[in-house]
């Protein structure tokens, strides 16, 4: 995975949603997601594909890395992506 693929994948998924709902990607699916979230099927499906794309990648600590310095995500988000990377 480029660095251009994990962009466009992190976009997928959103940023916040990806540190926020790291533990489903990591280990439920798309039903977990859905109920968690409220979002459709497709949706969920999509970022579940995406996140687990990055994962399986083993870019995890870029994609914190690139969340806890991004200017367009909520405070919050680039915190939690912050303490994440300090594990």
């Amino acid at each position: 995975m480029t660095d251009d693929d994990l962009l466009r994948a992190l976009r997928s998924v959103g940023m916040a949603a990806f540190v926020t709902h790291l533990d489903l990607f990591q280990t439920a699916g798309t039903e977990a997601l859905q109920t968690r979230t409220g979002w459709t099927m497709t949706a969920c499906s999509t970022r579940v594909t995406k996140a687990r794309a990055i994962l399986k990648a083993g870019r995890l600590t870029d994609a914190l890395t690139l969340i806890a310095h991004a200017d367009r995500v909520s405070p919050q988000a680039r915190q939690t992506a912050r303490q994440l990377l300090a594990r």
